[in-house]
């Protein structure tokens, strides 16, 4: 990150350029807080074009890409939204607090206001006008600009009280990561290709040149790192979980071999068991038929023997 010091004087405005399809129309925007209002400059003539007034005390400017809406953060939070070409008041929003600062993003879908009180980005669905995600900054309070990147993947915040810039992930609504800069920063822009962005500090009367792109590869390469420690982790995991199976499973062999061993001696000795019963049947019916002869054989010689004796 490089520093580039310079002398810097405050405007009483707030201003906004934008280029329609021609690039012949240029304007420049400029809110005026005393007459409350907002003064259309054609640049190539230099002339004031128009005044269109937007309410007590307006602060933060947004114009869309082909100037066809206008937003304003007034002082007592609210958001106007105003038509360009009828000049009248489309919608409304609240903000919470005082916006200095609001941006759109590239897609013209959302718009993010840097909210003081709160010490938070309110991210506004435009289509609709309505809040989409409240996320409240990490590095200090009284945030003074929050800034699209020209991606519109990231937001990045500077605030007074705090040398960081938070930088706010817009797909996850949370702030990423910071990057110390300076004392009392103040604006905030890009390069077209998103390659840098420069942040002035007010203390050092410095601008911070910050390498969007060098970040975004060591970014990448933590990322990277993040996710093969992660990956790491879970296979450190997966490997105490399949030792633990493994040992259960052979736990369980070595219960299923010892079942079955004792499962083989109550076979042999239910086959033993069932030998004796048959020798001991056995023995009975021999037991039974010995008798049954004996009996049967006194039985004949009695007969025999009244009959010699009967005349």
């Amino acid at each position: 990150m490089h520093k580039l010091s310079l002398w810097a004087a405050w405007l009483p405005a707030f201003f906004c350029v934008t280029a329609a399809a021609d690039p012949r129309f240029i304007n420049a925007y400029v809110v005026n807080e005393g007459s409350a209002s907002l003064s259309i400059i054609d640049t190539p003539t230099e002339k004031v074009t128009a005044t269109v007034n937007f309410g007590e005390r307006p602060r933060g400017l947004a114009v869309s890409s082909e100037g066809e809406r206008a937003y304003v953060s007034l002082e007592d939070g609210t958001l106007v939204e105003r038509d360009m070409f009828s000049r009248i008041e489309s919608a409304r929003a609240m903000l919470g607090g005082l916006a200095y600062s609001i941006d759109l993003s590239p897609d013209g879908k959302l718009l993010a206001a840097a909210v003081q009180n709160t010490a938070e980005v309110v991210l506004v669905e435009l289509a609709t006008m309505r809040i989409a995600k409240k996320i409240p900054i990490r590095s200090g309070k009284r945030p003074t600009n929050a800034v699209f990147s020209p991606d519109g993947r990231w937001i990045y915040v500077g605030a007074e009280e705090t040398p960081a810039i938070d930088v706010v992930d817009v797909r996850q609504g949370a702030v990423a990561t910071s990057i110390t800069v300076g004392a009392r920063l103040r604006d905030i822009a890009f390069t077209a290709d998103g390659s840098r962005a420069y942040v002035a500090a007010e203390q050092p009367s410095e601008v911070a040149v910050i390498d969007v792109s060098a970040r975004k590869r060591a970014e990448e390469t933590q990322r990277r790192v993040d996710e093969l420690a992660s990956t790491n982790r879970h296979l450190q995991a997966e490997i105490v979980r399949r030792h633990a199976v493994e040992t259960s499973l052979k736990t369980s062999e070595r219960r299923a071999l010892r079942s079955l061993d004792e499962a083989r001696q109550l076979q042999k000795q239910l086959r033993e068991m069932s030998h004796q019963l048959l020798m001991v049947e056995e023995n009975q019916r021999k037991q039974i038929s010995r008798e049954l002869h004996d009996n049967i054989c006194q039985l004949l010689v009695g007969i025999n023997v009244r009959m010699l004796k009967s005349p």
